[in-house]
């Protein structure tokens, strides 16, 4: 018999999907920004970003997420989330994950 640790139990509430698309990221600590950055999972309760910039003590964000077309024809789909920082982890010098848990969205025209 295995015991499982607290530390390998996954508490996602929601199924994670592993996606790299690009996000434009709003959030303020001493000061507004906005920067670039890509997910590398979402959730529709969550998501996860790289990101080159820090956002330190900022809680609240906001997440431009564009989607890929269905089909060429198509233009790719803008949804904005709002939410907040939960985790900010140091990956390497100067690049950052951040997981943030979000609260609304809604489609862009």
């Amino acid at each position: 018999v295995l015991a499982v640790s607290d530390s390998q139990v996954d508490r996602r509430s929601a199924p994670r999907f592993s996606m790299r698309l690009p996000v434009r990221v709003r959030f303020s600590n001493a000061r507004p920004h906005e920067e670039t950055a890509s997910t590398r999972d979402i959730s529709n309760r969550g998501v996860y970003l790289y990101m080159d910039v820090n956002p330190g003590e900022a809680k609240a964000i906001e997440l431009i997420l564009t989607l890929p077309p269905h089909h060429l024809l198509a233009p790719p789909i803008e949804v904005r989330y709002q939410g907040e920082v939960i985790r900010v982890e140091l990956l390497s010098d100067h690049y950052f994950g951040v997981a943030a848990r979000t609260t609304f969205n809604e489609f862009l025209p």
